[in-house]
């Protein structure tokens, strides 16, 4: 047995054989991929609106990760020359087992996109080949990379902050209570020195050492910049928390580092913080520094450090290798002329008196516009048309109002189109107008996640018109 292969073995034996991975295979294949059972594995893997994800359903979910996870670390080890460019033939045929069947791909193709798993089944599936030479270069920062994320799963307060940005609920707190700590000074500093924290100050930690971490991965990106493919790997692993983070963080992000900023001018704030990130026990090491200057340049540092990595850029080389199309997709036909309608309109009925006057302001300006109102008919099917508007429509406009939100059937109603919109590695660019004075932080998560603009007053929605029509 070669290097190589005892390398593979090595990773089988600790992120395949045990633990989470190891029992969501074994759930899966047991209890799920067995006839007449598909029904009951879409429903543990649905979209967590309107029906909610909670008790032994989630921590079978996590499994399920685990073992997904488990099969894009082996693309990166691929590609690092960690382990044989080629995977054995039982590998092979249990990832493309696991990852080809409905449900699942359902589950990270549209219900949570997760780009990466669809890279790692090409991989697989076409017998595709990467035979990057080994050398030490690449192994060490492989080796780093592991040890990373090794520590990212085995810290509780990472995992809680993760956990509740992707909606997961602690003791019925939310990301929103902890918003609420990183926006004020005084619940931040509490956080901080609390010996005993609640679970929302427990997340602020998780917030603070997430972003140690995402300086840390920073420089495994930067020290891979002779190999792109491995770069972009390292960066499209943590792409589903990214993406979602480019527009569920940013919201908050810089008053978080303010008060940071300030909270570390404390010399009992500094040296807790000290304590949990470096493991310096006491702070007299840090007598001779300016607390008030080390805290401007460590936070302007982590700021930098996090739109370092949080830049989609680092994902573009993998799209690239595994299908020229990828890349494309998401720009190509912007209000193009390939499709039948130019918008599809997406909107509450309680909303239409307002949409009407929408649809007449885009038509005087030569836009087409699908609208339910004017394209389904009596006795027609619902969804069916919906479907059929959306294949046919280059941009999805959502207009969003308290009437949405407070309509639980609307806000699914609106995934479901997302959902739709992105299948088939299709991705619509998706406009969101906000009718009245519900802010952006407000918005369904699929919104925050997935569209591309927000549009919230007068002026703005008169750059709206402008610009589809200069689209056109």
């Amino acid at each position: 047995m070669n290097n190589l292969d005892r390398n593979l073995v090595s990773l089988n034996a600790e992120f395949h054989d045990k633990g989470k991975a190891a029992r969501g295979l074994k759930n899966l294949t047991d209890n799920f991929i067995v006839p007449g059972k598909d029904e009951d594995l879409v429903h543990l893997l649905r979209f967590h609106i309107p029906e909610g994800v909670r008790g032994q359903e989630l921590v079978a979910r996590f499994e399920i990760d685990a073992l997904i996870e488990f099969y894009n670390l082996l693309l990166i080890a691929a590609l690092a020359g960690y382990i044989p460019g080629g995977l054995s033939d039982d590998l092979k045929e249990e990832i493309i087992f696991i990852l080809n069947h409905p449900p699942v791909k359902q589950y990270y193709n549209v219900n949570y996109p997760y780009r990466m798993t669809e890279f790692t089944l090409k991989y697989v599936q076409e017998h595709m080949y990467f035979m990057q030479e080994a050398n030490v270069e690449t192994i060490s920062v492989f080796n780093e990379f592991v040890s990373l994320n090794r520590l990212l799963k085995r810290d509780k307060d990472l995992e809680r902050f993760l956990g509740m940005l992707d909606d997961v609920r602690y003791d019925g707190d939310t990301i929103n209570e902890v918003n609420e700590i990183l926006s004020s000074f005084e619940l931040l500093n509490k956080a901080i020195i609390s010996k005993d924290k609640s679970e929302e100050e427990r997340v602020v930690w998780g917030f603070i050492k997430y972003t140690a971490f995402l300086s840390q991965l920073k420089e495994l990106l930067i020290s891979t910049e002779e190999y792109p493919l491995l770069q972009s790997s390292l960066w499209m692993f943590h792409g589903y928390y990214f993406d979602r983070m480019n527009k569920k963080m940013n919201a908050f992000l810089d008053k978080s580092f303010n008060n940071l900023e300030k909270a570390l001018n404390s010399p009992q704030v500094f040296s807790m913080i000290s304590e949990q990130l470096f493991n310096e026990n006491d702070a007299d090491s840090f007598a001779n520094i300016n607390l008030e200057d080390f805290a401007t340049s460590a936070v302007m540092q982590a700021r930098e450090d996090v739109n370092f990595v949080l830049d989609k850029k680092w994902g573009i080389a993998l799209k690239e290798y595994f299908s020229d199309s990828f890349a494309k997709a998401e720009i190509e036909d912007v209000y193009g002329k390939k499709y039948e309608w130019d918008v599809f309109l997406s909107n509450s009925p309680k909303d239409r008196p307002f949409v009407r006057n929408l649809v007449k302001s885009l038509s005087s300006r030569g836009i087409t516009c699908w609208y339910d109102e004017e394209q389904i008919q009596s006795g027609e099917s619902f969804s069916a048309k919906i479907s059929e508007g959306l294949k046919k429509s280059n941009v999805i406009l959502a207009c969003v109002s308290a009437n949405t939100l407070k309509s639980e059937w609307a806000s699914y109603e609106l995934n479901n189109q997302v959902a739709e919109s992105i299948s088939d590695n299709r991705k619509q660019p998706i406009i969101t107008l906000i009718l009245d004075n519900t802010e952006i932080k407000d918005l369904p998560e699929f919104l925050i996640r997935d569209s591309s603009i927000k549009y919230t007053s007068e002026p703005d929605y008169e750059q709206l018109l402008n610009s589809l029509s200069q689209g056109k």
